[in-house]
């Protein structure tokens, strides 16, 4: 039986000296052969090497108030949305643009995961944000509800 790759069976490698299918330097555990590393575990490897202790903790900290923060949103933009709707007397439009935003949401987020996969996610992010501020300020500058609505659908992107 002949030994080809093809076929499942494992060449030698004679530069090396050893049994292709004896472990090398990728297969033991803790350690990454450089060259066939991807990117982002090159990357990971490079920031921690880069940061020390107290970057980490802030990364950490950091992320725990974005959550808080974002949770936070989440609530009190629920609840400010029924005041503003009932405020221009059009209180029956809420559920209309719940659901609008709760569209936008399901199919923005293939979206934006596309985007970060294609260009990077530091983009993705930058997006999101300038969408969510915009969105911020028509809905803090609405004269009527229907310009509350387009607020909630660029927040929502």
């Amino acid at each position: 039986m002949s030994s080809n790759k093809s076929d499942g069976g494992f060449d030698s490698d004679p530069e090396k000296g050893h049994d292709a299918s004896s472990p090398s330097t990728a297969q033991v555990p803790g350690r990454v052969d450089v060259d066939s590393a991807h990117y982002g575990v090159k990357a990971v490897e490079a920031a921690n090497k880069l940061y020390g202790k107290y970057a980490k903790w802030a990364l950490f900290i950091s992320l725990g108030l974005a959550a808080y923060i974002y949770s936070l949103d989440g609530t009190t933009t629920y609840f400010y949305l029924a005041y503003g709707t009932s405020n221009f007397d059009r209180h029956s439009f809420l559920s209309t643009i719940q659901v609008a935003q709760a569209i936008i949401v399901a199919v923005g987020k293939p979206v934006i995961a596309k985007v970060a996969d294609i260009r990077s996610r530091g983009l993705s992010f930058v997006l999101v944000i300038i969408f969510y501020v915009v969105g911020y300020i028509v809905i803090a500058s609405a004269e009527n509800v229907e310009t509350i609505a387009g607020g909630i659908i660029l927040y929502a992107v």
